[in-house]
């Protein structure tokens, strides 16, 4: 439907997600983060606005801080396409470095 091609509701159902339950069990707000990272990442990168990259940096850095705990590796790879986006990001870059800070 609809929402297959709409990124923005995909962004809002995250959010919506997140607010109702911020721990996230059933990842309801990765997998709608996720799908607004392929509708949106999907696009040339002519058609990726600021807001796209805004957006995208909040959903990479969502998903990298839900999997700092239960798979590094995802998280480490999120986080570094947050920083690809914008790398002066200083809440992404603190979160690499408490990752590398644990081992």
């Amino acid at each position: 439907g609809e929402k297959t091609i709409n990124a923005d509701a995909w962004l809002y159902d995250a959010r919506v997600n997140y607010y109702l339950d911020q721990t996230d069990k059933d990842q309801k707000a990765v997998d709608a983060y996720q799908k607004f990272i392929d509708i949106t990442a999907a696009k040339t990168a002519d058609k990726i606005t600021d807001r796209d990259k805004t957006n995208l940096v909040e959903a990479y850095s969502y998903i990298g801080g839900y999997f700092i705990t239960k798979d590094k590796a995802k998280a480490r790879e999120n986080f570094n396409k947050a920083l690809a986006i914008d790398p002066e990001n200083a809440q992404v870059k603190d979160a690499i470095r408490a990752m590398d800070a644990e081992g």
